[in-house]
């Protein structure tokens, strides 16, 4: 949108600066001159500074949604993983006083975590890069 903004002001400084070529064609006057003259060049000083900081800060706003895709496409994957996982837990049933029901349990959570470890070795997670 500012990049938009700014063509549709390119056509005004374009006119301003060729404004300014014509009076320093047609005046004589060496005061004059340098005033139209100066004014030019902080209009365009101006002009430059507004383009480069656009420039700028459009590479940055680049920047930001592309860090934003890459997190989301470790993350969506991850998130739905812990989803499952956690869906899987809470159907376990805790049963404390029987101890074949405990080792029961223990040998369910231990077939549970082994596609845990293999599923988080193999994504390689790096939220951090």
């Amino acid at each position: 949108m500012i990049l938009r903004m700014i063509e549709d002001h390119k056509s005004s400084v374009e006119s301003a600066c060729e404004t300014a070529r014509n009076i320093l064609s047609h005046t004589d006057d060496a005061r004059e001159k340098r005033l139209v003259s100066s004014d030019v060049d902080r209009l365009m000083t101006n002009w430059n500074a507004v383009n480069s900081t656009a420039a700028s800060q459009l590479a940055a706003v680049e920047a930001a949604l592309a860090a934003s895709s890459e997190y989301h496409s470790k993350a969506d994957p991850f998130s739905e993983w812990l989803e499952s996982t956690e869906k899987k837990m809470a159907g376990l049933e805790l049963s404390t006083a029987d101890t074949a029901a405990v080792e029961q349990q223990i040998t369910l959570l231990r077939v549970t975590h082994c596609p845990m470890s293999f599923f988080l070795v193999s994504q390689q997670f790096s939220f951090l890069d």
